[in-house]
């Protein structure tokens, strides 16, 4: 089993209970080729997961999983700051596990490997920043030029 660094980015616009939010994350995966394709786990936030055949359908089902998680919480939730809150634990829920192979993966592919699974991708400096921020939007000043379609991931080198 081979590891890879990647970083992402997600937007989306959520309704909550009485409110609705963007959030938007720039995160951590742990990326496993496997012999039957590729498994997703997250760094930060930590608990989505997903796999696939190919490494599109397995950063879907991961963005899948983000979704239900991130939807779950405002279907629980109590107004936006209960929302806010809980959402920001979520990616401050760093599986520790996946984060050190991560860290690994970061030295082998500056030092040895060359990424050969992702060579296609964009790659960016592991110390790239990471951050969530989660916006309540006011129906009377949403804007449609905030919509954004999320980027494929980057390789972390």
């Amino acid at each position: 089993m081979t590891h890879y660094p990647l970083l992402f980015r997600y937007q989306q616009a959520v309704e909550g209970n009485g409110f609705v939010a963007r959030v938007e994350i720039r995160g951590r995966i742990l990326a496993e080729s496997t012999a039957e394709g590729f498994w997703f786990s997250g760094v930060n936030p930590g608990d989505p997961s997903g796999g696939g055949a190919t490494l599109q359908e397995a950063y879907a089902d991961f963005r899948k999983s983000l979704t239900e998680i991130i939807f779950d919480i405002a279907l629980e939730g109590h107004g936006f700051e209960a929302f806010e809150r809980e959402v920001s634990g979520l990616f401050d829920a760093t599986d520790r596990e996946s984060e050190v192979a991560w860290l690994r993966a970061v030295e082998e592919i500056r030092t040895v490997r060359t990424g050969e699974n992702f060579t296609k991708l964009p790659r960016l400096t592991a110390e790239d920043p990471r951050w969530v921020k989660i916006t309540e939007i006011v129906p009377a000043a949403a804007n449609a030029s905030e919509n954004a379609v999320d980027p494929d991931p980057a390789l972390a080198a």
